[in-house]
């Protein structure tokens, strides 16, 4: 099997595994309220616990060595990003209001949101971004891996909320274009989806105020701030697929 082969089956498995997911989410659940919104995960976490599974199994056959260097990180530390990002998403979860979780949903929720952070992060900021940086340089794989998180969102939330998730998913792709590891990444995504199972279940459906605007305007800073500084040596040698 030849190179180029190689490369286009984790794209293969990307496509089949969102086509999957968004076809149980479209047939068999209405996205009306929180609950919906809850069941939606947990019929998305087979899907996307396999496919993470999937890609890094071809990865590890292909002798790639991302799949090797999870963990692997040489540049910032995640825990002080980690709690800033925290910060700034906690500015969302605070709008919510209405009936907490129980424990139960709590507890399934924090697995969901692990298998659908590293299946992401896996998928986003490393077969996506990588593909593209080795393409057309840096910051065509930060707009573009970003992007394509966004609208991979297209059905779980709603249009308004897709200006936060797209700055969230360029400060991932910076932190990763600076060193740090997928498996890092994915901690850090998962603890974020993880905190809106410790709030009320009902969001506002207009997303507006200051609060939420200072998130925004946060995570821009935050994004500016995290670019590399050499954009030209930006990337990761010894963990990128090759």
């Amino acid at each position: 099997m030849g190179p180029g082969t190689r490369k286009l089956r984790p794209f293969l498995l990307l496509a089949l595994a969102y086509a999957i997911a968004w076809a149980l989410i479209y047939l068999l659940i209405p996205l009306r309220s929180a609950d919906d919104w809850y069941r939606t995960c947990l019929w998305m976490t087979p899907t996307k616990a396999l496919a993470f599974g999937g890609l890094l199994y071809l990865d590890r056959r292909a002798g790639m060595a991302t799949a090797c260097g999870l963990f692997r990180t040489h540049g910032p530390r995640p825990l002080p990003h980690g709690l800033l990002l925290t910060a700034l998403w906690g500015l969302l979860w605070s709008l919510s209001s209405g009936l907490r979780w129980t424990w139960t949903q709590t507890l399934a929720g924090a697995a969901a949101s692990l298998a659908i952070g590293f299946f992401e992060e896996y998928a986003y900021r490393g077969v996506v971004m990588d593909e593209l940086q080795r393409r057309w340089g840096a910051l065509p794989a930060v707009l573009g891996s970003s992007v394509l998180f966004t609208l991979s969102h297209l059905r779980p939330q709603a249009i308004p909320s897709w200006p936060h998730i797209f700055l969230t998913g360029a400060v991932f792709a910076n932190l990763r274009l600076r060193g740090m590891g997928l498996g890092q990444l994915a901690l850090i995504h998962a603890a974020l989806d993880t905190l809106f199972f410790f709030v009320g279940k009902d969001m506002v459906h207009e997303l507006g105020g200051a609060r939420y605007h200072l998130m925004l305007a946060g995570l821009f800073v935050y994004a500016v701030c995290t670019w590399p500084r050499d954009p030209r040596a930006a990337g990761n040698g010894d963990i990128a697929r090759l």
